[in-house]
């Protein structure tokens, strides 16, 4: 802003973003005397709080506004990353889930079938006694 911007109305001055919302935020801020704070994106993926705050003289009364804009770029990004990452960790929570199972399953089909041959087996053997191993073996 430059000198000659004071009592110019908003929608003269250029803003860092497209800010549909300012000049509600403002009416808003001059109705009730509560600072209005709002996260916008600007020009080429900036982000910034837009504060629009009331102007008071020193007899406290209400003269106008302020807003300022604070760039919370980076922040943002970081909180993006945080997100991306987040998922990323997700999805490969549900991926070693599903490995798990799998394997779990693939593993114990065969010990099952193995089990159960064995028990065959002690039956088999345990039962007659007098059979040898080789003879129990081919009557399988």
């Amino acid at each position: 802003m430059i000198p000659s911007d004071v009592g110019r109305p908003l929608t003269d001055l250029k803003s860092l973003a497209a800010d549909d919302a300012l000049l509600d935020d403002a009416r808003k801020v001059l109705k009730s005397q509560t600072p209005v704070e709002r996260e916008i994106e600007g020009q080429s993926g900036y982000w910034f709080i837009r504060r629009v705050l009331p102007y008071r003289a020193s007899d406290e009364k209400t003269e106008g506004i302020v807003i300022t804009y604070e760039d919370v770029t980076e922040r943002r990004r970081t909180a993006d990353a945080l997100i991306a990452a987040k998922r990323q960790a997700e999805l490969a929570t549900v991926a070693k889930s599903r490995f798990l199972a799998a394997a779990s399953h693939d593993l114990r089909q065969p010990l099952q079938t193995l089990t159960l041959l064995q028990g065959l087996l002690a039956n088999k053997v345990g039962g007659s006694g007098s059979k040898s191993w080789s003879s129990a073996s081919t009557k399988l």
